[in-house]
C-alpha cells in the first residue's frame, strides 16, 4: 500500500529510524492502514512531520500495560514490531475500514532506546497534544463489569440521571458498581495521561467501541457534586464519611483533570509575574496530588507535567528540561531549584516529608541522597486540601513584608537563603492523633483542643494577652483557622479571605452544631441539616486542624505546621520573599548550616511583624542560641560553602542561611 504524500519517511534505506530535526520541532506520526477485516494483521508506517507546519493527526492517550506481554504489528520494514497488548487492542479498535488514520503514539513514535531523543520529544509533548486534532483516550476493551459505564455517565449529565444513579435503590447501587470498576481501569492510575488530556483541544474517551466526550464526563462530575450538596448538607467538601463523600471519591481523577485543564487556560501572554508565580505554585500542587500515580521512570513524576508550565519558566530555567541521562535524585534537585526560582517562593518546603523509617520508602535506597530542601516525589502526597489552600494563602500573608526574594545555589546541593531568626520550638503535639477515629472526630475542634492543651506549658490556661494584643484564647482560636475564612460560596480551595471577628464566632458556632448533629442520639436533631454556608465553614475548619502539628515556642508564641515532623530545638525563620515563616533544623555536622523542615503558620507574624521588630529578634536569638538543646543539635565544623559567598552580609538584621 502506498505511503501518504506530503510527509517524510521515518526510516532510511536500511530500515533505521532517521534522526529528528529538533530545530524544526519534528515528530514521527503513525500511518495506520485501513482494513475491512477486523482480524487482519495491523499494518503501519511512520512518517516525519514538523509541528511548525500544523500537521493533521490524532494523539493517543493510553496505559502502556505489561511490557512483557506483546503482540506483533507490521511496521515500516519490520514484519513483527512488538507493541504492548493494550496498544495492539487500541490499534485494532481505531483502524478504519476504508481510509487510513494518522496517529501519534508515544511508544511507537519515539525511540525508547534513545535517551536524547526521548528528552527532546518530552519537551514537545505539550505542543504535540495541544496541536492534535483530537486526543483519543483508550481505556481498553469492553468488559462485562463496566460495559454500561459510559452510558451511565452520559445519563448523569442531567439532574434526573443523577437521581437515578445516586439514589439508594438496588439498580442505583449496581450502576455505582459499574462506575467504580470503570474508574479502576489502569488508565486512571497513570501519570502521563493528566497532561495529555489537559492539553487536548478535543478529548474523546473510548472503551471498546463506546465513546464519550470529555465534556460529558465533566458534566457528570459536576451534576453529581451538585446532587450531594443539595441532598446531603453534610457532604460539602468531604465533611462527613457519608455516601456522598464515598461516591465522589470515584470522581477524584476527573476533579484532577478539571483542575489541570483550568491551569492550562491561564493566559500568560503578558507574562505577568504574579500570574506566572501562581501558575507555577499550582503546578507544584498538581505534582503533589499525582505523586501516588504510577510511572515507569521516577523522573517522569515531574517531567510528565513539563508541558503544563508557563512558557517563560521553560525558557528561563533550562535545568527544568527533561534529561534521562541524569539520576532521579539530580532531576528532583534541578527541578525543585528551578521551580523555587521561577515562583519566587519557598512553597516547595510545604511538600517536604520527614525521613521515612518504615516501608513507605525502603524501595528507594537513594532517598537519603536528596538535600533536605528537595521533596521526594516518590512518596505519597501530603494533604491535598492543604496544598491547595497554601497557594491561595500566598496572596493573604506577607511574613517577610515584601523583602526581595533571594535564593542562590552553591556547590554540593547547598542553597543560600536570606532570612532572620524568630524563635525556637519547645513543645508540640503529634500529628494524626486519631488514626482509628471517624473523619468527623479527627476534624473535631473540641477533640484537638483537648489534645493541644496538653502541649501548652503547665499553668498556661490561655488567659492573658498575646503579642498582637488579642487575648491568648482568641489567638489560639485564630491559629486553629490559620486566621482565614472561606470566602463566599466558592470552594475554600479556591477562595479564602482573612478572618473577621464576626466570622470567627460564626465558624465555631457552625462547627459545634455540626458536631452535635453528627453525634446526637436525638432523632429530631440528627435529622437537621446545616446550611450550605455552615457546612462550608465546618469543612474548612475540620481541614485546618486535621493532621496538623500544633506547637509552642520558647517565648509563648503558637502556630501550626501542615506536614513537618518537629523536633526540640527546631528554629523558626522569616526568609526574604516568602509569605510564610519556615522551620529549619541545625545541621549535625556544621555549626552554621541548617536542614529544611517545612513552612508554618506563626500567629502574629504572618503580616511582617517580625521584620518590624527585627532588632528584637536579634536579641532573642543571642539568648536562645545558647540553649542546651540547640547546642546539642549543632555540629562543630564550619561549612566550606561559606567561601563561595564571600564576606558580604545582607545587613539590616538579615543574614545568609545555608541550607543543605
Amino acid at each position: 500500500m502506498d505511503a501518504p504524500t506530503g510527509v517524510l519517511p521515518a526510516t532510511g534505506a536500511a530500515g533505521m529510524l532517521n534522526r529528528l530535526n529538533t530545530s524544526r520541532n519534528e515528530i514521527r506520526v503513525l500511518y495506520l492502514y485501513p482494513s475491512i477485516d477486523p482480524d487482519a494483521p495491523i499494518q503501519c508506517s511512520r512518517q516525519v512531520v514538523s509541528l511548525d507546519d500544523d500537521p493533521e493527526y490524532e494523539a493517543l492517550s493510553y496505559a502502556w500495560g505489561n511490557p512483557s506481554v506483546v503482540h506483533p504489528i507490521l511496521l515500516d520494514h519490520d514484519p513483527a514490531f512488538p507493541v504492548t497488548l493494550n496498544a495492539w487492542t487500541a490499534l485494532r479498535a481505531l483502524r478504519y475500514r476504508d481510509q487510513p488514520r494518522l496517529l501519534w503514539i508515544d511508544a511507537i513514535c519515539i525511540r525508547q532506546d534513545d535517551d536524547i531523543e526521548r528528552a527532546e520529544q518530552v519537551k514537545l509533548m505539550g505542543t504535540i497534544y495541544r496541536k492534535a486534532s483530537s486526543v483519543r483516550v483508550w481505556l481498553g476493551a469492553d468488559d462485562v463489569g463496566d460495559k454500561n459505564a459510559m452510558s451511565i455517565l452520559q445519563n448523569m449529565t442531567t439532574s434526573k440521571g443523577a437521581n437515578d444513579t445516586l439514589g439508594y435503590s438496588k439498580a442505583a447501587r449496581e450502576r455505582m458498581g459499574q462506575l467504580r470498576r470503570f474508574f479502576a481501569r489502569p488508565w486512571w492510575e497513570r501519570l502521563w495521561v493528566v497532561q495529555e488530556v489537559a492539553l487536548g483541544q478535543h478529548v474523546v474517551f473510548q472503551q471498546g467501541s463506546n465513546e464519550m466526550q470529555y465534556k460529558e464526563l465533566l458534566a457528570a462530575y459536576h451534576t453529581s457534586d451538585t446532587y450531594f450538596r443539595k441532598n446531603l448538607s453534610g457532604y460539602t467538601y468531604g465533611l462527613f464519611s457519608n455516601e456522598g463523600g464515598k461516591t465522589m471519591e470515584i470522581f477524584e481523577s476527573v476533579r484532577i483533570l478539571h483542575q489541570t485543564r483550568k491551569l492550562c487556560e491561564i493566559d500568560f501572554a503578558d507574562e505577568d509575574p504574579a500570574r506566572v508565580r501562581e501558575a507555577t505554585m499550582t503546578w507544584v500542587v498538581l505534582a503533589n496530588s499525582l505523586s501516588s500515580r504510577k510511572a515507569t521512570i521516577d523522573k517522569d513524576r515531574l517531567y510528565s507535567l513539563y508541558g503544563l508550565l508557563p512558557e517563560s519558566v521553560l525558557r528561563n530555567f533550562p535545568d527544568m528540561e527533561p534529561s534521562y541521562s541524569i539520576s532521579t535524585e539530580q532531576a528532583f534537585i534541578d527541578v525543585t531549584y528551578s521551580i523555587m526560582q521561577a515562583s519566587q517562593t519557598f512553597l516547595m518546603f510545604s511538600f517536604l516529608k520527614p525521613p521515612a523509617k518504615d516501608s513507605s520508602i525502603t524501595h528507594h535506597p537513594q532517598a537519603d541522597v536528596l538535600p533536605s530542601w528537595v521533596p521526594d516525589w516518590r512518596r505519597a502526597p501530603i494533604n491535598q486540601y492543604e496544598s491547595n489552600l497554601r497557594v491561595v494563602r500566598d496572596r493573604l500573608y506577607n511574613a517577610s513584608k515584601n523583602a526581595a526574594f533571594h535564593l542562590q545555589r552553591l556547590s554540593a546541593s547547598t542553597i543560600c537563603l536570606k532570612g532572620f531568626f524568630v524563635t525556637i520550638i519547645t513543645a508540640w503535639s503529634s500529628a494524626g492523633v486519631f488514626p482509628s477515629a471517624s473523619p468527623m472526630l479527627e476534624g473535631c475542634y473540641n477533640a484537638w483542643r483537648q489534645t493541644w492543651a496538653d502541649t501548652l506549658p503547665r499553668g498556661d490556661d490561655l488567659s492573658g494577652s498575646y503579642v498582637d494584643g488579642l487575648s491568648r484564647k482568641t489567638a489560639f482560636r485564630r491559629t486553629v483557622l490559620w486566621d482565614c475564612e472561606p470566602g463566599g460560596t466558592e470552594s475554600p480551595q479556591q477562595s479564602l479571605r482573612r478572618l473577621t471577628r464576626s466570622e470567627e464566632k460564626a465558624m465555631f458556632t457552625a462547627h459545634d452544631r455540626a458536631v452535635a448533629i453528627a453525634f446526637s442520639d436525638d432523632h429530631d436533631l440528627a435529622g437537621e441539616q446545616l446550611s450550605a454556608r455552615d457546612a462550608q465553614r465546618t469543612a474548612y475548619m475540620m481541614n485546618c486542624v486535621k493532621g496538623r502539628q500544633f506547637f509552642v515556642t520558647s517565648g509563648g508564641l503558637i502556630g501550626l505546621t501542615a506536614q513537618a515532623k518537629i523536633e526540640a530545638g527546631d528554629s523558626i525563620f522569616i526568609v526574604a520573599g516568602n509569605s510564610h515563616p519556615i522551620i529549619l533544623r541545625p545541621s549535625k555536622r556544621y555549626d552554621d548550616t541548617w536542614h529544611a523542615v517545612g513552612e508554618c503558620y506563626l500567629h502574629g507574624f504572618m503580616d511582617g511583624a517580625g521584620v518590624v521588630n527585627i532588632k528584637q529578634c536579634e536579641k532573642v536569638e543571642k539568648v536562645l542560641s545558647a540553649h542546651p538543646v540547640v547546642q546539642a543539635m549543632k555540629g562543630t565544623e564550619r561549612n566550606p560553602r561559606w567561601n563561595e559567598l564571600g564576606g558580604q552580609s545582607p545587613g539590616d538584621g538579615w543574614r545568609w542561611l545555608l541550607v543543605e
